[in-house]
C-alpha cells in the first residue's frame, strides 16, 4: 500500500490492532508488565514508548512520505527501529492500546508551546484519550520532547509530576478546549504545549493531514532535521543544527552543531543508527533551523 493511499483508511471505526504484532512491540519498548487494560498499565506503556521511541522526521526531509498503516509504522518503527512524528507515534500507540482492550479516541491538537492561554493556531498534531473506569485520560507519546511521560487526568486543574520532577498540568480552556500545559522550570511559568477539543479524529483524518505535514511547502518538517528524545531525567531536542538538552530543574544547555556532527548526535542522543549512505545524507541536507521556526506558519 502506498503512504497516500487513503481509501484503506476510510473505515469510521478502529486501529486495525489485529494487524499489531504485540510481541514485538513490548520487546521493542522492553516492557515485560502487565497487560490488563488498567490505569497502572497504560502509565507503564507509556512511559516505555515515550522514552524507547525518539520523534525524528527523517523520511520526510529525504523527500518521503510516512506511512501510516499498521504494516508500514511495524516496519519503520519496531523492526528498523526508528521513530517517527505524531501522526505515527499516536497511531501505533492507539493500536497497541486497542489491541490490549482500552477505549481509545483519536485527538487533533493545536501546538501551542507558549504561555499565552488564549493563542490559537490550526490543528495539526495527533493524540490520544482513553476512557477508562468512568475517567478520561489524556496522553501524547508523539510531541518529542514535550510530552508527559505518563497519561494526564482530563480534569480540570490536574497536575503530575514525572520522572526526575517534570511537571505538567491539564487546564480547561473556553470554546469547549484544554490545554496541555509543562512547568518551564527556567522562566517559571506554565507553557501550554497544546489545546484541543474532545471531538474524536479518526485515521483518515490523520492520513491527510500526515500528507500536508510531508508535503507542504511551509511544512517545518520539509525546512530541516526535528528530532526530540524524552526521558527520565534529560530530554533533548535537534532543530537543524541547533542541539538542546532541558533538566527538570530548569537546566538548559545549548550547542551549534557542524553538520558532520549530527549523525553522530543523531545516534548518540536519539538512538538513531545511521548507515554510511545515511550520514552522508544528513551532513548534505541539515541546514540551520531556529526552534521558534516549528510554530512560526
Amino acid at each position: 500500500m502506498t503512504a497516500t493511499d487513503r481509501r484503506a483508511f476510510e473505515r469510521p471505526y478502529g486501529w486495525d490492532s489485529h494487524l499489531l504484532d504485540l510481541g514485538a512491540y513490548l520487546r521493542r519498548i522492553g516492557y515485560e508488565g502487565s497487560l490488563d487494560p488498567t490505569l497502572d498499565t497504560l502509565r507503564a506503556l507509556n512511559t516505555a514508548h515515550a522514552v524507547t521511541f525518539p520523534f525524528e522526521n527523517l523520511d520526510v526531509m529525504a523527500g518521503l512520505e510516512p506511512r501510516l498503516d499498521l504494516e508500514g509504522l511495524q516496519d519503520k518503527m519496531v523492526r528498523r527501529r526508528r521513530g517517527g512524528y505524531c501522526y505515527e507515534q499516536n497511531t501505533l500507540f492507539a493500536a497497541v492500546l486497542e489491541r490490549l482492550g482500552f477505549n481509545v479516541t483519536g485527538l487533533n491538537a493545536r501546538v501551542m508551546d507558549s504561555p499565552d492561554s488564549s493563542l490559537l493556531r490550526a490543528t495539526g498534531h495527533a493524540a490520544i484519550k482513553v476512557d477508562l473506569d468512568g475517567r478520561e485520560w489524556f496522553t501524547d507519546v508523539g510531541v518529542g520532547d514535550m510530552g508527559p511521560l505518563e497519561p494526564l487526568e482530563l480534569v480540570d486543574g490536574y497536575h503530575a509530576v514525572f520522572g526526575a520532577g517534570w511537571r505538567y498540568q491539564i487546564k480547561k480552556l473556553d470554546f469547549q478546549m484544554w490545554a496541555m500545559r509543562e512547568w518551564n522550570a527556567t522562566e517559571q511559568h506554565w507553557v501550554n504545549i497544546h489545546r484541543f477539543a474532545l471531538a474524536p479524529s479518526f485515521r483518515v483524518d490523520y492520513v491527510d493531514a500526515n500528507y500536508i505535514a510531508a508535503h507542504h511547502p511551509r511544512s517545518p518538517f520539509r525546512k530541516s532535521y526535528v528530532l526530540a528524545r524524552n526521558g527520565q531525567s534529560a530530554k533533548h531536542g535537534l532543530t537543524g543544527l541547533q542541539l538542546k538538552t532541558k533538566r527538570p530543574d530548569g537546566t538548559v544547555q545549548n550547542r551549534t552543531l557542524e553538520p558532520k556532527e549530527v549523525p553522530d548526535a543523531m545516534g548518540d542522543l536519539f538512538d538513531l543508527q545511521l548507515n554510511a549512505a545515511e550520514r552522508s545524507e544528513v551532513i548534505a541536507r541539515v541546514k540551520p533551523m531556529e526552534p521558534e521556526e516549528l510554530t512560526a506558519d
